[in-house]
């Protein structure tokens, strides 16, 4: 437990990225087909620094998220877009 005449100091590092794709294949004789792409990543860390005690403690953490989708289509039939 902390007392109240202790200097503490939290630093965070977090790094987020996100990417999407999609692409679409279409012939009027073929048909179409058209897939997607979404991909979230976020991790940290965190420093905690008590100064008057000289301690220090590190936390970590990481997710990440992944989703796909494919769709085809008849000939003749219009293309669709994912994104």
């Amino acid at each position: 437990m902390l007392n109240n005449n202790e200097a503490l100091d939290e630093i965070a590092i977090t790094r987020n990225i996100a990417t999407a794709s999609s692409v679409t294949i279409s012939s009027l004789s073929a048909g179409s087909v058209s897939a997607g792409s979404v991909n979230a990543e976020s991790s940290s860390i965190t420093f905690l620094v008590n100064y008057a005690t000289g301690q220090i403690g590190v936390a970590q953490s990481a997710m990440s998220v992944s989703a796909q989708s494919t769709r085809t289509g008849v000939p003749g039939s219009a293309p669709s877009t994912l994104a």
